[in-house]
């Protein structure tokens, strides 16, 4: 609140929970322990609000907390798993069959999320499924903060020599995926286009899987975003999406070659990649439009 300078809120405290466990230990700390020392701190506070920043937090929210509580909500794709039927066949988003702890863990997620006073959705999608799955509690859209400054390379330009130890050369085409592996990435689809190339011209080119295969630090990603021709995002379902957010701020060149990007967050358009111009992709059949800026949103 302080950092978004919200009017007449200032934070009273902060508690987290950086304890590195395993086994018995981790669950009985995250079932128990965890939640009894914020029931303990609601109590004493002399806050006017207690605000959970994650859904997978959720099994914090006191019973009958003396303060109102607010949950920020991602996404809810553990909680309400589904598939998504595309050409190349079917995309799981979330885990349809947990096992019998995690299973019980998202009981208690559930059940804390039904205890909030209000939740925080993160974009218009997950306020749609918040206000299906939780009918009874207020929402409220507040989307992520972006550090407009931090990824402008006018305020903060990286070199590219920082990627040398990804495999990056001046004389190849970077690309990027950035993200998780996870089935809703659809990072093997990319994977399925490039292999569709004529190696005159996927010789040339570097792709960098970011989250998925390394770990930049800030200043590298900074440097790839940079430097990259493209950043390919074909997830099929984002709570937000920050990657592309992100790209944006570096260059509107690459901004306007993001692949599959979030219909939610851009409008009117996107440079699309559907499953129809598989076969002339290697001929480079694309489909560019005017894309929207984030910076003012």
């Amino acid at each position: 609140m302080e950092r978004t300078l919200v009017s007449d809120w200032t934070k009273a405290g902060e508690i987290d929970h950086t304890q590195r466990l395993s086994g018995w230990s981790r669950l009985s700390t995250r079932w128990w322990k965890h939640p009894s020392v914020i029931s303990d701190a609601a109590a004493l506070t002399d806050a006017d609000l207690l605000h959970i920043t994650d859904q997978e937090q959720a099994h914090l929210v006191p019973k009958n907390s003396p303060v109102p509580v607010i949950v920020t909500v991602h996404d809810l794709f553990h909680l309400s798993p589904r598939q998504i039927k595309l050409a190349e066949g079917v995309v799981t988003v979330g885990d349809m069959s947990p096992g019998i702890i995690r299973k019980m863990d998202l009981s208690k997620l559930r059940a804390g999320l039904a205890r909030a006073d209000l939740l925080i959705c993160i974009s218009e999608m997950t306020q749609r499924e918040v206000k299906r799955e939780f009918p009874g509690i207020p929402t409220a859209l507040v989307r992520h903060q972006i550090d407009v400054d931090f990824w402008n390379p006018e305020f903060n330009l990286q070199p590219r020599e920082l990627l040398t130890d990804y495999g990056d050369e001046d004389s190849k085409i970077l690309l990027l995926t950035v993200g998780s592996n996870e089935p809703r990435k659809r990072l093997d689809f990319v994977e399925e286009i490039l292999d569709m190339l004529p190696a005159k011209i996927s010789d040339d080119i570097n792709i960098i899987h970011v989250g998925s295969e390394v770990k930049l630090s800030d200043e590298e990603l900074a440097a790839a975003f940079q430097h990259a021709e493209a950043l390919l995002f074909p997830s099929i379902s984002e709570g937000f999406g920050y990657p592309p957010a992100e790209a944006n701020q570096h260059t509107m060149k690459l901004f306007q070659r993001v692949v599959f990007f979030l219909q939610t967050i851009l409008e009117p358009g996107v440079m699309q990649l559907n499953q129809s111009m598989r076969s002339g992709f290697g001929q480079g059949e694309w489909r560019e439009f005017p894309m929207t800026n984030l910076s003012n949103m």
